[in-house]
Parts: structure tokens; sequence; C-alpha cells
């Protein structure tokens, strides 16, 4: 998804450590990560959703023809 190597991994967790400082990492890291959750589930109910409603058209339209 991202295509990070090692020395990138490194150089963000280091970076973090030095902008949020060791004591408040954990609870960032899971604050990211509920919020990374919550913007996938949403990016599937809307990609099931569109499926759903082009699926529910394409119906309607071979209703039509027949």
């Amino acid at each position: 998804m991202l295509n990070l190597g090692l020395f990138e991994i490194l150089f963000i967790l280091v970076l973090a450590i030095v902008v949020v400082g060791p004591e408040r990492l954990p609870e960032v890291m899971r604050y990211l990560g509920r919020q990374y959750a919550r913007i996938m589930r949403t990016t599937q109910e809307l990609k099931q959703a569109f499926l759903l409603e082009a699926d529910r058209l394409e119906a309607k339209k071979r209703l039509d023809e027949i």
C-alpha cells in the first residue's frame, strides 16, 4: 500500500519519538490506528453502497428491456 522500506519505517519511528515523545507514543499510535480503521470501514461502506446502487440500476435496465 505505502511501499515503505525498513529505513523509511525507522526514520518515521525516530521522528515520531522526537516529535511526540516516548511517553505519549503508544497513545498516539492507538489513536491513529482507530482513525485508520474508521476510514477503512467508511471506505468499504461507500464502496458497497455504490456497488449496490449500480446493481440496482443494472437490474432496472434489464427489467425495462424485457
